[in-house]
This record gives structure tokens, sequence and C-alpha cells, in this order.
């Protein structure tokens, strides 16, 4: 026996006869050179039901089953709409989607994701567009299309009824013939299914009082989801209203501190109260950290927010009239303390305020002229339009005598 051998070294995989400490084929390769091949794995044994021990209950095994073929099987995929995404993956590596639906995007080794498919809307544009039709239609054109489908209706068994004998008849009244009114009367108690009996359809009526019984229970059925429809908006937009409020109160706060900002610092600048070396509230060599640049800033905020509310008439109406306010006096407050400034002091206001920046001056001024215009045509409130209409008036006198000569 070699001395390899006798040391315990194992024989060679391929059998050449030589042991690992003087092995002449290289891990993972064959005699001639050639690449190995992998090994055959073999398959998973087929579970089988394990006994039952210690009272183990049926039930604890078909769990047990369960949570094996969750995270055993491979990824099953659903076709939504031609959508093929996995449902159940086990290996995050190879087989987790790039963009999963639904789930915790950042995963752990060895914990199961279940996915769940899309959910789209099943429904065609067309009843889309009915469904739309129904919910913008007010309650007041429902009354009349109900009068108009019961008078229909009669106009037509009056029809029926003059057209051929028997049509329409009395079931008491044998001799009688129905008139208009009765009718009439016949078209309200089958719309309505109450179906008193007096008067009975025979012959080709009963095709048209069954059409009216299934017209009237399709229009009550969406006279019902019209009234809860009412109900469920008014509270959606109690709860829209809230959330409008509270933003318009967070802008408000936050213009009416810039405000204070802006006279108080400007004020003591002019008056000479205050080292302009001690403050850089003003100057340009901070970009981006000015006054007018951070006021511009949310300004912009604020008239993105109020012209999209405004465009889906979510705004004026809806929040409170008193947020408009201050949010409108805010503005005004800025751009009225600028013209008192250039009136009181021009040089000193260009040197020390408003040196450098007229253009950030001048983007404040046209965000105010909007906000202003769109309360001038939108809000109802007398206190919100004359703030807007003085906004307008300082807006322009900015234009005129301040941006000029800066």
């Amino acid at each position: 026996m070699p001395e390899a051998a006798s040391r315990g070294y194992p024989r060679c995989e391929r059998r050449c006869g030589s042991t690992r400490a003087s092995h002449p084929h290289p891990r993972g390769s064959s005699r001639r050179g050639l690449p190995r091949r992998s090994p055959r794995r073999r398959r998973a044994a087929p579970l089988r039901a394990a006994p039952r021990r210690n009272g183990s209950s049926c039930g604890s095994f078909v769990a047990s089953l369960l949570v094996d073929e969750l995270t055993r099987t491979p990824c099953q995929y659903v076709e939504p709409r031609g959508a093929c995404l996995p449902q159940t993956c086990s290996n995050y590596l190879a087989e987790t989607p790039k963009s999963r639906v639904g789930g915790n995007p950042e995963t752990r080794a060895g914990v199961s994701i279940l996915q769940r498919p899309v959910p789209r809307d099943s429904r065609g544009p067309h009843m889309r567009r009915v469904l739309h039709l129904i919910n913008d239609v007010s309650l007041g054109w429902f009354f009349a299309a109900l009068v108009a489908i019961t008078l229909a209706f009669g106009l037509g068994y009056w029809a029926l009824a003059n057209m051929g004998p028997g049509y329409l008849v009395f079931t008491f009244e044998t001799d009688a013939h129905p008139g208009l009114f009765d009718s009439i009367y016949f078209s309200i108690v089958t719309l309505s299914s109450l179906g008193y009996g007096d008067i009975r359809p025979v012959g080709p009526a009963r095709l048209l009082v069954g059409l009216e019984v299934m017209v009237g229970l399709a229009f009550f059925g969406l006279l019902v989801a019209k009234i809860s429809s009412v109900k469920q908006d008014y509270i959606l937009r109690r709860l829209y209203s809230e959330a409008e409020d509270e933003k318009l109160a967070r802008f408000a706060s936050d213009l009416d501190e810039l405000r204070v900002l802006y006279r108080t610092t400007s004020t003591m600048l002019v008056d000479g109260e205050l080292d302009p070396g001690l403050t850089t509230t003003f100057r340009r060599d901070t970009p981006g950290a000015t006054f007018f640049s951070r006021f511009r800033l949310l300004l912009s905020e604020v008239a993105d927010f109020m012209l999209f509310e405004a465009s889906n008439h979510a705004l004026f109406g809806v929040v409170e009239d008193s947020r408009l306010e201050a949010v409108y006096d805010a503005i005004r407050g800025v751009l009225r303390r600028t013209t008192l400034l250039w009136e009181r002091d021009r040089d000193r206001a260009g040197e020390l305020v408003l040196c450098g920046n007229a253009e950030e001056l001048g983007h404040i001024c046209d965000l105010s002229e909007r906000l202003a215009r769109l309360g001038l045509k939108r809000s109802g409130s007398a206190d919100v339009r004359d703030i807007c209409s003085a906004i307008v008036d300082l807006v322009a006198t900015t234009r005129r005598d301040v941006l000029p000569e800066l």
C-alpha cells in the first residue's frame, strides 16, 4: 500500500489508482481532461404521513403540510389580463421580481414573500362612463326622470287599451275600459311594484308591464345608491376640507413667520439699529438662503397647491375663509413692507435690503398676482376679495417704482 494510502487518504474518485496525496487529476476534471459531470441530484422524497405520536392531532399535520408547500413549491404565477406576476417566492436571490406588487420592498433571506396580483378595474370604458354620468346627475333630475318614465309607460298602456279590446282591463268590472288616468295609475302601481290587481294587462301589454317592472327596480336601486353616495360625498368632503385646512394653516403660519422676520430685520437695517454685517437675511453672497429666496420657494408651493385645488373646485367654498385670509394677508404684508421701505428711504432700502434681489422679487410679484386674481375670480368672501385687490395694486406699484431702480 502506498504511503499516502497508509495515512488514510481516500482513493481517487476516477479510480485511477492514486491517492489524494499524489493525485494526477485535479478536482473537477475527468481522467481525459474533460469537465466532470455534475452529480445527479437526488429527488426529494415524497411527503409521507407521519405517525401520530403522543396524541398529535390531524390538524397540526395538515398545517405543517401547508407551510411546507408554501415554502418549497416554486413560484406560482397569476395572469390578470396578461400580467404574469409571482405569487409565492422562496429563493430571493434568483426568483424575487424586480418590481414587486405588495409586501415590503426590503426582505430578508429565508422569509417567504406572498404577493397579491394587481387589482384592475374589470369595468369597460362604457360602463365607467355610465357610472360617472349617474354620479354627476343631481337628485332633481332623478325625480324628473321618474315622472317622465311613469307618464311614458302610462301613455303606452293607454295606447294599447285603445288599439285592441282586452289589452288592459279591469279585474272586477268587465264592461268598463281603462282611460288615460287609469293607465297612468296602473303605470304608477307597476313602477313601484305594488301590484294591487284591480287592473290587469292582457296579451302584448304583459310584455310592457314586465319591462316597466325591471326599469322601476333598476331606477329605484340607482336612486338609493345616489342618495347614499351623496351622504358619502359629504363625509369625504368634510375629511378632505379638514386636511386642506391643516395644510393652509401651516402655509399661513410659515408665511406669517417670514413676514414678521422681514418687517423686523428690514426696519432695523434701514433705521441703523442693526449692523449689516451681523445678518445674512438679505445678502446675495449666500445664494438660496436669503429671505426673498425662501419666501419665493414657499410662495411657489402655496401657489401650486391653491391653483390645483381650485381647478378641482376643492378650495373656495370648501375650506374656511379665515384660512385664505391669513394666507393672502401674509402676502400683502410682505409687498406693503417693500413699498413702504422704498418710499421711506430708497437708498438704504436698495443698498441693504433689496440690492441683488430683483429677480427673486419679480418672481414673488408674479406668484402674488396669480394668487390674487384667483381669489378675485373664485372667492365668495368680500374680505378675501378686498385683500386680493390690495395685493394686485401693491404688485403694480412694486413693478412700476421698485423693480426698475434695482
